[in-house]
């Protein structure tokens, strides 16, 4: 029960921050949760993305999809160098 109990506040605290966050750069709390997730980007892909050498167009039903965890699972999403079929 302590678990739930520092679970829950650790998630509300969370929630608190990401409100904050959205209201002093004017944007949604779901934009920077959104954001917040690129951070967990494998380290190719966000060199891909700077060298403007990832995919151009990446359907957006992948987009909306749970971002993988693993970094080769990432790749195997958005990579230019992997196939370029979609998944």
């Amino acid at each position: 029960m302590v678990f739930l109990s520092n679970f829950t506040e650790t998630i509300l605290f969370e929630l608190k921050k990401r409100n904050i966050v959205a209201a002093a750069i004017g944007k949604d709390p779901a934009f920077v949760a959104r954001t917040i997730r690129l951070t967990l980007l494998a380290p190719e892909i966000i060199h891909e993305i700077l060298a403007g050498t990832l995919r151009k167009s990446i359907p957006m039903d992948i987009l909306r999809q749970e971002m993988p965890v693993r970094w080769e699972d990432q790749k195997k999403l958005f990579c230019a160098n992997a196939q370029n079929d979609y998944p």
